[in-house]
């Protein structure tokens, strides 16, 4: 167990640099009924629960509302130099998705969960603050580039059940299609996918409600990497061999206060 929880640990930070790595968060399985985080109806992709959990200890605050649409508001923990600390909001699944028996996984799997993905603002988490007793770190940059914006955004809640989420790549006006994702969770496991992944700006299948959903310093939106593969975990092949195993990784977020505002 503290083999892959080391492992774990050194993706992270070969992911983002400079990011803590302490993996961990409660372990959720989804229903398998209703519309999943990418918004479609059935069993491989059950629905996530976007309540709002009753355990919460010194989150980061709600940035403010108008209506029904959100605005981009600095959240209120600021660390010692006055400036305001990365704040993220990560709903995180792992599912078989596309992979069938490749992936260990019968249903959809909560591999991290920081703050809540509610409407319409999330709940955030600030870097250095906790949620459930667990510490949470949030390394995150969002720097314009050309057109669009390179990412680099990493959220890690301590603990026994805690997990991460890392994304690395660019992304524009319109979202992005070839990212990195990283997903760790369940004491440990961690899911790779190091191209390929896709960004869109929704959040619980729905466009998110904020204009623009990225800019310098945030980002909002949904991450999908579908031939994720795991790190220390097999699976039989058709022909008697073995194959690392292989899912669906994918997570609303939200990210703010980052470098690049």
């Amino acid at each position: 167990m503290d083999r892959r929880i080391a492992h774990a640990s050194a993706l992270a930070a070969a992911l983002v640099a400079g990011c803590s790595t302490t993996t961990n968060v409660d372990q959720v399985v989804a229903s398998d009924a209703g519309p999943g985080l990418d918004g479609t109806a059935g069993a491989s992709d059950a629905s996530q629960d976007a309540s709002v959990p009753d355990v919460f200890q010194d989150v980061g605050s709600v940035s403010e509302e108008s209506g029904d649409t959100a605005t981009w508001s600095a959240n209120g923990s600021v660390g010692s130099d006055g400036a305001p600390r990365p704040d993220a909001m990560v709903s995180a699944i792992v599912s078989s998705g596309p992979n069938g028996g490749l992936c260990p996984f019968a249903v959809n799997v909560q591999f991290v969960t920081i703050g809540a993905p509610t409407g319409p603002k999330p709940v955030t988490v600030s870097d250095g603050s906790s949620q459930a007793g667990a510490i949470v770190s949030v390394a995150c940059s969002v720097v314009p580039s050309g057109a669009g914006f390179n990412v680099q955004a990493s959220a890690t809640i301590q603990g026994v059940q805690g997990g991460s989420l890392t994304i690395i790549g660019y992304v524009d006006a319109s979202g992005g299609s070839n990212l990195r994702g990283g997903f760790t969770g369940l004491q440990g496991q961690s899911y790779d996918q190091a191209t390929g992944c896709t960004v869109s700006y929704t959040m619980n299948g729905q466009p998110v409600p904020a204009t623009p959903p990225v800019a310098g310093g945030r980002i909002w939106g949904h991450i999908d990497c579908v031939t994720a593969q795991a790190t220390g975990v097999y699976r039989s092949t058709a022909d008697g061999g073995t194959t690392l195993a292989q899912c669906d990784g994918r997570a609303d977020f939200l990210f703010e206060n980052c470098t690049g505002g």
